[in-house]
């Protein structure tokens, strides 16, 4: 018992409990426009799902990007999908005015855990059949070339 506890305190902080190759969570959350949503309502898209806050520079740099990306590529079957962790729901709407996607509340963190969401943005790009593809954890601006040569890829499947 004490062995296995020594090897789980060894395990790296902040890595996502979710792997690329497993399904994705389920769950349901209210946008900020009020309107309940289930990531398993996009089976048959290929979805970006972000997980950010605020609070985080990292973050709020990504956001524009992530609008650009759902531009190019909505009508490919692109759905991108942002979740802000910010307890306030009020805190999240001008990031709402800024981009079509739909941002989701998720003040409790309930799927953030879910998620194991670590260092933030956490990114995860999921195919059309509900499975976890790429995992990316924090942004830098040279990320938006990884994202698009996956999210092509994923796409023209």
């Amino acid at each position: 018992m004490l062995l296995l506890l020594i090897l789980l305190a060894c395990l790296p902080a902040g890595a996502a409990r979710v792997k690329s190759g497993e399904t994705a969570p389920d769950f349901a959350l209210k946008s900020v426009q009020g309107e309940n949503l289930r990531l398993s309502e996009y089976r048959g898209q290929v979805v970006l799902l972000s997980i950010w806050a605020t609070w985080c520079g990292r973050c709020r740099d990504q956001l524009p990007e992530l609008g650009q990306l759902d531009q190019r590529y909505r009508d490919s079957g692109l759905q991108v999908l942002s979740i802000g962790l910010d307890e306030e729901r009020e805190h999240l709407l001008g990031a709402d005015q800024d981009n079509d996607f739909p941002i989701l509340h998720d003040g409790s963190k309930r799927v953030a855990r879910l998620y194991d969401a670590g260092k933030l943005p956490m990114t995860l790009l999921i195919d059309r059949h509900g499975e976890v593809r790429h995992v990316h954890q924090g942004f830098r601006q040279d990320d938006v070339e990884q994202y698009v040569a996956q999210l092509e890829a994923m796409l023209a499947e």
